[in-house]
């Protein structure tokens, strides 16, 4: 079966908050950009530019969205990301992905939201950040982000959607998957925060994609959940 995502990110490639109505927090989302500068492979990447002086709430998420709905819901999910000038403003500053099955049938037990999902932190948090009924944390990272170099993650969709929910997604509407940086719950008297963090080589579908050879740097083993 071919992926449903797979590309070098592209202006075409990706959708933006004005395209999804319903995303969730939109008042505290921010668009991506498009980086012909710096890029895993071929020309382009999305590129997210963290600053916390954009919002007076406390809390804003930088993300690309992307969407499929076709039923065979796929095993893999992997990508590349890059982070370049970190600068920490409070605790829950952090660089995740997540994954929403929407209105699928069944729905794990006693979950009475339109969706559940599972929210993989790739560095920034040692521990789940935020209390969400329909939302599974699994740590998979650093804290403190490496810098400067393309860091590749994969996932198993399937064994980890079975470990944290007892269920694999089907007969849902569409699948949607947020690639961000964002940060929670900062205070005015704490310092500015800041980052680039870019996403390429985004993928979805039946086969892994880890690369072969030891010159790659991995995400830990997943752990936790939340």
């Amino acid at each position: 079966a071919a992926p449903m995502i797979v590309n070098s990110v592209k202006p075409d490639a990706t959708r933006r908050r004005a395209e999804v109505a319903d995303v969730a927090n939109a008042v505290s989302w921010a668009d991506y950009d498009i980086s012909s500068d710096v890029a895993h492979r071929g020309e382009q990447a999305a590129l997210l530019r963290l600053d916390t002086r954009e919002s007076d709430n406390g809390a804003r998420i930088y993300g690309v969205i992307q969407e499929f709905d076709e039923q065979a819901f796929p095993r893999y999910l992997s990508g590349w990301y890059r982070v370049e000038d970190w600068a920490r403003g409070t605790e829950k500053q952090y660089i995740q992905v997540v994954v929403i099955a929407w209105r699928p049938s069944p729905m794990p037990v006693g979950m009475r939201s339109g969706s559940y999902q599972i929210a993989y932190t790739l560095a920034g948090v040692a521990q789940p950040p935020l209390r969400i009924a329909n939302r599974k944390f699994i740590l998979s990272g650093v804290v403190e982000p490496v810098e400067d170099e393309w860091i590749f993650f994969e996932f198993d969709l399937h064994d980890d959607f079975r470990k944290q929910w007892r269920l694999i997604p089907s007969n849902y509407e569409f699948v949607r998957v947020l690639f961000e940086v964002r940060y929670d719950d900062k205070d005015e008297a704490e310092p500015v925060g800041a980052a680039r963090v870019y996403y390429d080589d985004l993928y979805i579908g039946p086969e892994s994609r880890a690369p072969s050879g030891t010159d790659v740097t991995l995400p830990t083993e997943p752990s936790g959940g939340g």
